[in-house]
């Protein structure tokens, strides 16, 4: 059976819940998961210290280090087990290294087969200041993740850092149900978070399904593993809205509101189709939900 190389992340918190992941896609067989699931400690807590201290560069060294050493124990692939993690993906590219499983394609695979294609985004604000996972889900699987307002990092900050350090967590009903009311465009679809554990706190507070970053890596690089097949992709319904009808709707739109042409916009719905969104709806106007096919969103 194939070898895979573990690099662990920030925290020891989740880097148990892959394992404990992986164990139960594996069967809790602990001989499998101890042939086949390579862990090095050399270099992991300074790696750690560097992560928890914002010391990117050198903490992208040390992942480069560990990532030399699992390759030549024989690893066939490499994983990265954390969200952070993902923003050395690029630096670890054959053959010095073995191939990397990467978050962004579990994602892709997970997302894809829920027929989502926008998703909220919930993870520590230190991610966002190098969003390539992000990207590399938009360029090459054309999936957006939306991140919440500016308004909310704080918060989703400081709640992340008590699970880290293994602190009970208030309750946030007020934190998800306003994250709820901003992402207030319907082509929301699933809402991605970091970990399981974000996962758990958040999940009972949306509409949406939510879906574990971790997670769906660990069920990624179990199926690499055992050599199963990706699920199928939902099937991709055929489109109805063309861009003629698109645009002559978006005149229609302005004319309606009196507006310049310029403040109607243009966005995909959680259909996949082309919408137009509204600038503003004057007060006592009734403004259908639809217009020669094409939805208007608020």
């Amino acid at each position: 059976m194939r070898k895979v190389g573990l690099i662990g992340g920030e925290h020891e918190r989740v880097t148990r819940g892959y394992l404990q992941t992986l164990g139960t896609l594996l069967g809790n067989d602990s001989s499998l998961a101890s042939t086949n699931l390579l862990q090095t400690p050399d270099y992991q807590s300074a790696l750690q210290a560097a992560l928890q201290a914002g010391d990117w560069p050198l903490a992208g060294r040390y992942v480069q280090t560990i990532a030399y050493t699992l390759s030549q124990m024989g690893a066939d692939a490499l994983a990265l087990c954390s969200f952070g993690l993902h923003r050395y993906a690029d630096s670890l590219a054959p053959p010095e290294y073995a191939p990397l499983l990467r978050m962004d394609e579990a994602l892709a695979v997970d997302l894809q087969t829920m027929g989502v294609h926008h998703a909220g985004h919930i993870v520590h604000s230190n991610h966002l200041y190098d969003p390539s996972l992000r990207y590399r889900l938009y360029a090459e699987h054309s999936i957006e993740l939306h991140c919440p307002y500016e308004c909310d990092f704080a918060a989703i900050d400081q709640l992340i850092e008590r699970l880290d350090r293994g602190e009970s967590v208030p309750g946030s009903d007020q934190l998800w149900a306003a994250i709820q009311r901003r992402w207030t465009a319907p082509f929301i679809g699933a809402v991605v978070t970091e970990d399981a554990d974000l996962e758990r706190l958040a999940q009972p507070h949306f509409r949406w399904p939510t879906l574990a970053a971790d997670r769906s890596h660990a069920r990624a690089i179990a199926r690499y593993l055992l050599e199963q097949p990706d699920p199928p992709a939902a099937p991709i319904p055929q489109k109805r809205v063309s861009i003629d009808l698109a645009e002559s709707v978006q005149s229609a739109v302005a004319r309606m509101l009196g507006c310049d042409l310029r403040c109607v916009d243009f966005t995909v719905d959680d259909r996949g189709e082309i919408a137009v969104v509204l600038p503003f709806v004057p007060e006592g106007m009734d403004i259908p939900a639809e217009l020669n096919g094409v939805r208007l969103l608020r």
